[in-house]
């Protein structure tokens, strides 16, 4: 059921891995190591290593949420933590309604919750977390909370600020407040490997720890599971 966005996520990561092969070609000249086509590429590379990362996530989250659609449960057999992203539609009818529908959007909430009938129409573009899409820390524990998953958002050896570092310079990048280039120069080959092996890393467990939630149901609540 994931086998498509583990091919996506390889084809990312071999773009990624692409461009680190070129900047660690040992028959480059130091001409070519000291020009801006070649600084720009080292800055490429976190724009490369994002991309990847929002693909696992986004596209985990929302084939989860088509799989838990299928699902063809009332409200009480899942997860309470799952339930905000489920009644997304309920909570936006709350928040963007007059004062004279108040009351009855609320009756409807409840009732979706309370009621036997079996969850529908769930919006597999929500994605549970505040603010921008921009993924960092705070994103990705956001959805490890709202889907209650019980391993940890960041596998051992990444640490989070290197989330932060990619986020922050690729949008630098993305948004035209920095070069490529610019950016590039400040780092060695060796550093920029090393965080790719990290968001690669990180990737994997994404699409890992997804994929076994969803084969294994636990987004149901525990005695429910079949």
């Amino acid at each position: 059921m994931f086998n498509d966005i583990d091919s996506g996520l390889m084809y990312r990561l071999r773009q990624l891995d692409s461009i680190l092969e070129y900047l660690s070609d040992e028959t480059l000249t130091e001409d070519t190591k000291n020009s801006d086509f070649y600084r720009a590429q080292k800055g490429l590379v976190f724009v490369a290593m994002y991309a990847a990362l929002e693909f696992a996530i986004t596209q985990s989250v929302t084939r989860t949420l088509e799989v838990i659609g299928q699902e063809q449960a009332p409200a009480n057999r899942f997860k309470s933590a799952i339930l905000c992203s489920l009644f997304d539609s309920h909570f936006k009818a709350l928040r963007e309604c007059g004062a004279s529908k108040v009351w009855e959007n609320r009756h409807k909430l409840v009732l979706a919750v309370t009621g036997d009938t079996e969850v529908t129409n769930v919006d597999s573009s929500v994605f549970p977390t505040a603010g921008s899409m921009n993924i960092s820390y705070k994103q990705l524990e956001n959805v490890w909370i709202f889907f209650d998953l019980d391993s940890s958002p960041l596998p051992e050896g990444v640490q989070h600020f290197v989330l932060t570092e990619v986020k922050e310079h690729r949008n630098a990048i993305a948004h035209g407040r920095e070069t490529a280039m610019t950016i590039g120069r400040r780092f060695h080959v060796t550093q920029l490997d090393n965080k790719a092996r990290s968001i690669k890393h990180l990737c994997l467990h994404i699409t890992s720890s997804f994929a076994t939630y969803c084969a294994d149901k636990r987004y149901l609540v525990a005695e429910t599971v079949t």
